[in-house]
């Protein structure tokens, strides 16, 4: 794992995520956190830790391998840039009328509403941007609901003003310090950072010091912490101030979680055998949950080479690119491939000239496919099912131009669908 320094690094996704005041979300939903509440789903991070659960995190660093199938449908409809104001109006009306997303629910069990009355955003860092988060209070102060804040804390570490500018919406706030790490080996190893220092806990010092008494959590699973690191964490939290009780977390056993650690350079379930079993996994098709396996290998080498077989054909349609055929198209053509081994690619045709990005488009595409990886690779490497009868069978899910398919055709020589 590249160690990133964590300031420079926080900085340069904030510039992503964030336009001014405006800041990047996918859709809005509820969760079954804290009863259940309503929140905005967004993107970026500053740490690459390895248990992360959100499929969002680096969406618009081209990441878009772990969205499900079910959830471009909505996301087309929702991506884009909000103001502080629009993130709560929203939140609000999503919580007074009881919506609750086919996509949001939490692996299939649909949560109920909380008798406390929170909002929130979550799956990303939100401390970035601070002008957002602070219009996001500011908003939030005006109604009848606590704005839930879970951050990883670096921030209003580093910054030594930023819980005193949170501080004047103490009163509506709910502040959640997530401690990942204390060592500087762990934040390295764990974290995927470097150069954090204890500004995490620093954070929780200034938060108490502005008056703002905070909710603190450590991640501690024995699976990859030693008993002295977590001693580490505790004796930290406590120096900082703190004198509440601190929430242990675990490792959910999540897709995106495992598939991280694994790429990361070690199993934490093999770890928790010292290597005696291995135990592997698999998404559970549908959801984020982890079907685990012992004595399977978990990397298919099949899917693996389907991956790469698929970013080759689609080097090859830009390679392929005819501007004499697209000299009057103006469009986006977006691919969603739902799976472990999938991912999103989006052409930007314009002036005859074409880009190839990975992960979704930031804006609505004229047109998007979306299917599974073996779909994909049945209808466009392997050429063993047409693409018209993948289509009718629910299969290939076109959203957009319905005559777009054939110029694309023509423009990359190839039948892309």
């Amino acid at each position: 794992m590249a160690h990133l320094d964590v300031y420079k690094y926080s900085k340069a996704v904030e510039k992503m995520v964030c336009r001014g005041r405006d800041r990047y979300y996918l859709y809005f939903g509820c969760t079954p956190f804290l009863g259940g509440m309503s929140r905005g789903f967004t993107c970026g991070c500053n740490f690459k830790c390895c248990m992360c659960l959100s499929p969002f995190r680096d969406f618009l660093e081209g990441e878009s391998r772990f969205l499900l199938n079910s959830m471009y449908d909505e996301i087309s409809k929702t991506r884009g840039f909000y103001s502080p104001e629009e993130v709560v109006d929203i939140l609000v009306n999503n919580e007074n009328e009881k919506k609750i997303d086919e996509i949001a629910m939490f692996d299939g069990v649909k949560p109920k509403r909380s008798k406390l009355r929170y909002i929130d955003v979550g799956y990303a860092e939100i401390s970035l941007g601070r002008e957002h988060l602070l219009g996001l209070c500011k908003a939030a102060a005006k109604t009848d609901y606590i704005f839930v804040i879970e951050t990883n804390g670096f921030m209003i570490g580093y910054e030594s003003d930023y819980a005193a500018a949170l501080a004047e919406y103490k009163d509506n706030i709910l502040v959640r310090v997530g401690v990942k790490a204390a060592s500087e080996e762990m934040y390295q190893k764990v974290i995927g950072v470097k150069n954090a220092g204890d500004y995490v806990f620093k954070a929780i010092q200034n938060l108490i010091d502005a008056g703002i008494q905070p909710n603190v959590a450590m991640m501690c699973d024995p699976r990859i912490y030693s008993a002295q690191e977590k001693a580490l964490m505790e004796k930290k939290i406590r120096d900082a101030g703190y004198t509440g009780k601190i929430a242990e977390e675990k490792i959910f056993n999540y897709y995106t979680a495992y598939r991280r650690f694994v790429e990361s350079g070690y199993d934490p379930y093999e770890l928790s055998t010292n290597n005696k079993l291995t135990i592997t996994g698999k998404r559970v098709q549908g959801s984020y949950m982890l079907e685990r396996i012992a004595g399977d290998e978990f990397l298919l080498p099949e899917a693996g080479l389907k991956h790469d077989l698929l970013t080759q054909h689609f080097r090859e349609m830009l390679n392929n690119f005819n501007p004499e055929k697209a000299n009057n198209l103006d469009a986006v053509i977006e691919y969603n491939i739902d799976g472990k081994d999938g991912g999103s690619w989006c052409f930007n045709v314009k002036d005859g000239a074409c880009i190839l990005n990975r992960g979704m488009a930031q804006e609505e595409p004229n047109i998007s496919f979306n299917m599974d990886l073996d779909t994909a690779y049945e209808t466009m490497i392997s050429k063993t099912r047409d693409r018209t009868d993948a289509f009718f069978a629910g299969d290939v899910k076109i959203k957009g131009d319905a005559n777009l398919p054939f110029q694309i055709h023509e423009i990359f020589h190839a039948k892309a669908v």
